[in-house]
C-alpha cells in the first residue's frame, strides 16, 4: 500500500485533484504509474484518504527504476 495525499493540489494544466480517482488518473497519465484505489477492495471512497495499492510483481527492477524519476517529476509539478 502507498499513500498519496494530494487532495487539493493543482496539476500543471490547472485541474484540482479532489479525490482518489483524480489522483490515480493524474499519476497514470503523467508518469505512467498505475494504482488501484482502495475502493476496489471495498473501502468507501470517502475513507480512502489517498491510499492505493501499487502492484509491482509483474515488472522488472529496470522498469521500477525507470518510473521513479517520472513519478517524482509528476509530484513536483503539482502546486
Amino acid at each position: 500500500a502507498v499513500q498519496f495525499k494530494l487532495n487539493g493540489k493543482k496539476t500543471p494544466n490547472g485541474i484540482i485533484l479532489e479525490n482518489n480517482e483524480d489522483i490515480r488518473s493524474y499519476l497514470l497519465q503523467s508518469a505512467g504509474f498505475g494504482l488501484v484505489p482502495f475502493s476496489a477492495f471495498g473501502v468507501n471512497e470517502e475513507d480512502e484518504d489517498g491510499w492505493f495499492r501499487a502492484s509491482v510483481g509483474a515488472v522488472s527492477i529496470e522498469e521500477l527504476e525507470a518510473v521513479l524519476p517520472r513519478l517524482e517529476a509528476s509530484l513536483e509539478a503539482l502546486s
